[in-house]
Parts: C-alpha cells; structure tokens; sequence
C-alpha cells in the first residue's frame, strides 16, 4: 500500500485542496510554519556559541573573580527581567496573529506601557533588596554607576523580547536571526574598548549594545511588519483575554526557569565542582536538542492562532518533523560524541552516556511542548502548569537524593523519565483530544 493511498484525504493547509502525501511534504517542508522555527532555532542557537567565545575573551581581559562576579550579576538581571515582564511576551505571540493591525498596536503599546510602570519599578525593588541583602559582592557592584548599567541591562533584554515576540507573532522570525548575530559580534567587538572602563567594562559590553541594536532594528522593522502601526500612551487593552493568558504563562515559566538554573547547583553541591564542569558541557547540548521542539512549537502556535483549521495537519506534522531532526541528531552524537567531548578534555568524555540519554529525553519532550502549545491555543493553561511543575519536582528531587549515589546518568535518566511520565499523562487525561491529533487529517 502506498503513502499516497494511506493519505488520500490529506489537504494542504494553505489551499485547503486534496494533495499527495509527497506533494504535502514538500508543501509542508516549505510551510512558513517550519521556515518561522527553524529562524526562531537559530536565533537562539547562534547566540550560545558567541556568548560562549564573549566569555572566553573576557576571561583573557579580567581577573576570574571579576568575570565570575559579572556572570553572577547578569543572571540575576536575567532573572529579573524573566519575572518582571509577567509573561507579556508569550500573550503578544499568542494573540497578535489573530489581530489586525489596529489591535495589534494596542496589545504592543499596552505592553509596552505596562513594562515601563511596572517593570521598573519592580527592577528597583528587587535589585536593591538582593544586592543589600546579599554583601558577599565586591564593593565595585554598589556604586551608582553599575547599578545605572544593570538598569540599562534590565532594560536591554526586556526590548529585546518584547521585539522578538512582535516579529514571531508575524511570522518574521529571520529578522531575529540577524539580531542574534549583531548583539553577539557587537559584545565581542567591544570587549576590547571597554576594558578601559574596569570592572564594569563587560556590563556595559552586554547591556549598551543589545539596547542600541535592539532599539534601532525596532525603528526599522517594526512598519514592515505591523504598517500601520503607530506608538500612542494606552492604559486600555481591548482584548482583557490576554492579561490572564500572560499571567497563567508567567507560572508555567518560572518553574521551566528554575529547572534549568537550579539543576547545575545540584551537581555542583551534590557531586563535586569537577563534575559541575563535565555536567555543564553535557547539559548545554541535551538543551540545545530541546531548543528545536520549542521553536517549533512556538511556530505552530503562531500559525494555528491565525489558521486554526490547519491545527490537526501541522500538529502531526510538527512533531514528526522534530523527531525526525532529534533522531539524526542522536545518531550523530553516538557516533562522534567522544570524539566531540575530547575537544573540551579527556575526561569530559564521561558525559556521553549522560548526553545520549539525555538526547532521548528530547522525543518525548517534543511532543510534550506541542501539546503544551496546543493547550495555549485552547487556553487550557492549568493542564500545562500542572504537568510542568510534576515534571520539575521529579527531577530536582530525584536529582538531588540519587545523584551522589549514581552520577551524572542519573540525572538524564530523571530527565527522560520525567518527560515519558508527563506525555503518558497527556494520553490518560486527553487521549480522546490526543488520538483526534495525530490520526491521519480528514
């Protein structure tokens, strides 16, 4: 029996005509859907490796305890950006692309004037209070001068959000990619320049260019993607909807966050400093395999917003597209992640086992956040709150009581568990929903 036969009834999303299966294919592997995750991949993608060349470089610049200082700070501004942004966001991705131009420059200056009188605020509150309770920081962090730069950071990377979310929300991903790509080469750039400038050298090189860049891409390409669009004070929001969608996902973020940065502390107050290393080279690949699933998701939910009765076909095909990418992915670790690990050192090679199981763990993840983002569609948050907050309780706790008995692949394995025990709870508590999803379109 041939594919063409097997789905006979499938219809093109964009068309809504009868198709092959291999003229879907084609249709689908050149959908905007895929084009929109793949930039929204590279967005993200590209800028690990030139934070990643920025730190090495300022590591040659500033004595150690400098730049551990510096990254310790700029992860906490990153946090509270996370925090004082309410999610705001994810309800511009989730909304905007059922909107006309009209609303959408509502829920954009709605935003915007929300993030200027609360935000700020909230940045002043809390940086003050962590930085007074917290003296264990050199006294070069205290003065009003890198306070000034930490707002400026705040500041940065709550723009930059705010306009990624605005390009994706249309379907405008690649302009992303390019501002990915400047921020990273503009902090390396400078680097140098601001050496002169001492300690606080590299918050100025991670907070004035991203706002510069930032700023001036939003000038430019903002008309391109929403014309008519015009910048006016607004205490209204027309579409209330969005302020409890923004919320509920601000929730389910922060525990997505706190799964990420808390799970390196547990390895290294756990296991040992050593094995914080080898686990921070193993983990920052699993996540970069998960990057994918999310981008794509993040598309889906974009084009579904705006084409809802494409939700079945691009449900299937999504995720068959992210297990087929994760699949090459694993086959290629297996066989030269050794020889990938060994650049980093000989004993880095002791989380390959951890890496592999850990790249197992993306295909269930993968499904996962498609069903997550189809319940942001049907505003079915709580479910997503719910099985993310199990997922994370597992593995912190597991992680913290069975990694000192058995290692880093404990861990992976926690991981890979986790996300099977939420996927077969998705089938249990919707398996009706679930089996509508992924049976062949009619």
């Amino acid at each position: 029996m041939s594919l063409d036969s097997v789905f006979s009834n499938i219809k093109d999303s964009v068309s809504g005509k009868k198709v092959s299966f291999k003229r879907y294919i084609f249709n689908f592997f050149n959908s905007i859907m895929i084009k929109n995750g793949i930039y929204i991949f590279l967005s993200i993608f590209i800028s690990s490796p030139l934070d990643f060349i920025f730190w090495l470089l300022a590591a040659r610049y500033y004595l150690p305890e400098v730049v551990g200082t510096n990254m310790s700070v700029i992860g906490l501004i990153t946090l509270v950006s996370l925090l004082s942004r309410f999610g705001l966001e994810n309800g511009l991705k989730r909304f905007i692309p059922k909107e006309s131009d009209k609303g959408a420059t509502n829920l954009i200056n709605f935003s915007i004037i929300v993030l200027t009188f609360i935000s700020i605020p909230f940045f002043i509150i809390s940086i003050l209070s962590i930085l007074f309770l917290i003296r264990d920081y050199p006294q070069w962090i205290y003065s009003i001068q890198t306070i000034n730069f930490l707002f400026l950071l705040f500041i940065s990377i709550n723009i930059g959000n705010l306009f990624d979310s605005i390009l994706i929300s249309r379907s405008r991903s690649k302009y992303t990619v390019w501002r990915s790509i400047l921020v990273g080469i503009s902090k390396i750039s400078f680097l140098p320049l601001c050496f002169k400038l001492g300690n606080i050298g590299i918050l100025v090189c991670y907070s004035v260019p991203v706002l510069i860049i930032s700023l001036l891409m939003n000038l430019i390409f903002i008309k391109k993607v929403i014309p008519n669009y015009k910048f006016v004070i607004t205490f209204k929001l027309k579409n209330n909807e969005m302020l409890v969608y923004s919320f509920k996902h601000w929730i389910y973020q922060i525990s997505a966050y706190l799964n990420d940065k808390i799970l390196p502390t547990i390895v290294l107050l756990r296991i040992s400093e050593e094995y914080a290393a080898y686990f921070s080279i193993g983990y920052m690949i699993v996540l970069i395999s998960y990057f994918l699933p999310k981008a794509i998701s993040s598309s889906f939910l974009v084009e579904v917003v705006r084409n809802p009765s494409s939700i079945k076909q691009n449900f299937f095909m999504a995720t068959l597209f992210n297990w087929i990418i994760l699949g090459f992915v694993l086959v290629l670790f297996s066989v030269f992640g050794k020889l990938f690990l060994g650049f980093f050192g000989t004993n880095y090679k002791i989380v390959y086992l951890f890496t592999v199981i850990g790249l197992l763990s993306s295909f269930p993840y993968a499904f996962n956040e498609m069903y997550f983002n189809y319940c942001k569609i049907k505003n079915k948050l709580k479910i997503v709150i719910f099985l993310n907050t199990l997922y994370t309780i597992f593995v912190l706790i597991g992680s913290a009581i069975l990694s000192p008995i058995y290692g880093l692949e404990a861990i992976s394995l926690l991981m890979l568990v986790g996300n099977i025990m939420v996927s077969v709870s998705i089938f249990f508590l919707v398996r009706k929903e679930i089996s509508l999803l992924l049976l062949k379109n009619s």
